[in-house]
C-alpha cells in the first residue's frame, strides 16, 4: 500500500522564468522551464495534505497558466492546502496571474489574510529601476500591494544571504553571505522528517524543483547533481527515506524534535540578527539586546 504524505510546509518550482538579473539571485541564471502537469499529478498522487504550500520561481507572472494548471491538479486529486505564499518581484503586473491565484485561494482551507510577497530588498529595487525606471517601478509596486492578495514586503536579503547562485560572488561588505554548508542549511532549510502513523507520513517540509527533482538547493545547478530522486521515477517518500538529513519519528518524539528545530531557529534568527547589527553599525556586544 503506498505511503501518502501530509506536508507541513511543501515547496514547489513552478517555473524557472525571470525577467531580472539580481546579483544576489541564490538560484542562478533563469532559464525556460516550467513545471509540467505530468510532474504535478505524480506530486499530488503522494502528497494529499499541505499545511502551507509555497510557490517557487523564478517569477511566476511571466507563466501565469503553470499556476491554473496548478489548480486544476489540486481539484482533480483531491488535495487539503491549508494556505499558500510566493515572491513577486514587483516589475510586472499580469491580471491572469491574480485571477489564478485567486482560484488557488478559493481552495484553502484559510481564507484570511494575504499570499503574495513582494521582493523588496536593495537588489530587488535596483533591478525593478533598471527593468522599469524608478517612477514606474514604483507604481507597480502599489498596484500590487493594493491588491487584496498582497501580504508584505520581503527585505531579508538586504542583510542576509545564502552563498548560492549569484550571491556567491558576492563580497559581502555590508550584506553577510553565508556558506551554504550542510548545518546551516539543516538551519536554513528545516530538516526532512517523517512520522509513520497509519500509511500516512508526516513530512515537516518537502522541497521539489520545477523538473521534478527532490532537493535541498536554490541552485539550478546543484538541485539536479543533489537530487534525491525525481517524482517521474520514485516515490517522495522514497527519496526522503534515502536523505542523510531525514529523521525519522514516532508521535511521542514530535515534541522533542520540535524543541530542536525552535533551536536551530533561534540560530538562524540570530545570524540574522547579527547581519542587521553590522549594516546598522550596532556594536556586537549589542546584539543580544538587539535580539531581544
Amino acid at each position: 500500500m503506498r505511503t501518502f504524505l501530509k506536508a507541513e510546509r511543501l515547496n514547489i518550482g513552478l517555473t524557472e522564468r525571470c525577467n531580472a538579473k539580481c546579483s544576489h539571485c541564490q538560484c542562478g541564471d533563469a532559464r525556460s522551464n516550467d513545471m509540467s502537469k505530468q510532474i504535478m499529478e505524480k506530486i499530488f498522487d503522494e502528497v494529499k495534505i499541505v499545511g502551507t504550500l509555497y510557490l517557487m520561481g523564478g517569477e511566476l507572472m511571466l507563466k501565469p497558466e503553470v499556476i491554473d494548471t496548478l489548480v486544476k491538479v489540486l481539484i482533480a486529486k483531491d488535495v487539503q492546502v491549508d494556505n499558500f505564499y510566493l515572491h513577486t518581484n514587483g516589475t510586472l503586473y499580469n491580471e491572469k496571474y491574480f485571477e489564478n491565484l485567486v482560484q488557488l485561494k478559493k481552495l484553502c482551507k484559510e481564507q484570511e489574510g494575504g499570499n503574495i510577497n513582494i521582493s523588496f530588498d536593495k537588489f530587488h529595487r535596483d533591478e525593478g529601476n533598471r527593468i522599469l525606471g524608478e517612477e514606474q517601478y514604483q507604481q507597480n509596486i502599489a498596484r500590487i500591494a493594493a491588491h487584496p492578495l498582497f501580504l508584505d514586503f520581503e527585505l531579508m536579503a538586504d542583510v542576509f544571504l545564502m552563498g548560492e547562485g549569484r550571491a556567491k560572488n558576492l563580497d559581502g561588505g555590508d550584506i553577510i553571505v553565508f556558506e551554504p554548508t550542510d548545518e546551516l542549511k539543516e538551519i536554513s532549510y528545516m530538516p526532512l522528517n517523517i512520522s509513520e502513523r497509519f500509511k500516512v507520513a508526516y513530512v515537516s517540509q518537502i522541497n521539489i524543483s520545477t523538473l521534478g527533482d527532490i532537493v535541498n538547493e536554490n541552485n539550478y545547478d546543484e538541485q539536479k547533481k543533489n537530487s534525491l530522486g525525481n517524482v517521474m521515477n520514485s516515490t517522495i517518500n522514497d527519496a526522503l527515506l534515502r536523505s542523510r538529513h531525514t529523521k525519522q519519528f514516532q508521535d511521542r518524539d514530535w515534541t522533542k524534535w520540535n524543541e530542536r528545530i525552535n533551536e536551530k531557529n533561534t540560530k538562524l534568527h540570530m545570524m540574522q540578527v547579527y547581519a542587521s547589527a553590522k549594516r546598522l553599525k550596532i556594536n556586537p556586544e549589542r546584539i543580544l539586546d538587539v535580539f531581544t
